[in-house]
Parts: structure tokens; C-alpha cells; sequence
């Protein structure tokens, strides 16, 4: 089986067989992957770190992930919305060491 690699000016991957990248355009980061109803977004602060990320397969969530130490009132519109929690209400995750 062969598959198809797209690229962007700058040589960043853009897309990948039936999956497509969208990147940041001041950064290059990877903000969206999608692909026949999947997608995985991702929100990263002003280092480049992952601070929160969200997959959902034809509109339904199936992860969702919000870093300690940023609130719901930091995160872009559509994901406070679609969570529906209020500003502030969220328990970072924790992992034990068993994980």
C-alpha cells in the first residue's frame, strides 16, 4: 500500500495518506489532524507545550485533556463551550506511578 505525503512551503507535513495537518501559521505547530470524521485538536502556550488537547470521531468526544494549571477561561472558545463547565471548575489530572 502506498501513501501520499503533502508538504507546506516551509517543509512541514501537512498531510499524510487520508489525514490532514493544520498548523499554526506563526508557529508550524500542529493544531488539527483530521480525517472521515476524526479529529484531534490540540492548544499549546507560548513555549510550544501541549497545554490541552481533544479528539472527537463525527462530532462525539472521545478524550479530552486540559493540563494543570490552566483554567477553562484560558482555553479557546469552543472548548469551554462544548465541555460546558464554568470558568475555574476543572481538577488538574494526576497521574500515579502505577500509569
Amino acid at each position: 500500500m502506498t501513501e501520499s505525503f503533502g508538504y507546506d512551503s516551509d517543509g512541514l507535513l501537512t498531510a499524510a495518506g487520508r489525514f490532514t495537518i493544520t498548523r499554526d501559521a506563526a508557529s508550524g505547530l500542529p493544531e488539527l489532524v483530521s480525517a472521515n470524521g476524526f479529529q484531534m485538536n490540540r492548544y499549546f502556550n507560548g513555549y510550544g507545550e501541549v497545554e490541552g488537547a481533544e479528539t472527537s470521531l463525527s462530532g462525539s468526544t472521545g478524550f479530552s485533556m486540559i493540563s494543570p494549571g490552566i483554567t477553562v477561561a484560558e482555553l479557546p472558545p469552543r472548548v469551554s463551550r462544548y465541555q460546558g463547565y464554568p470558568a475555574n471548575s476543572l481538577t488538574p489530572m494526576t497521574m500515579s506511578e502505577d500509569c
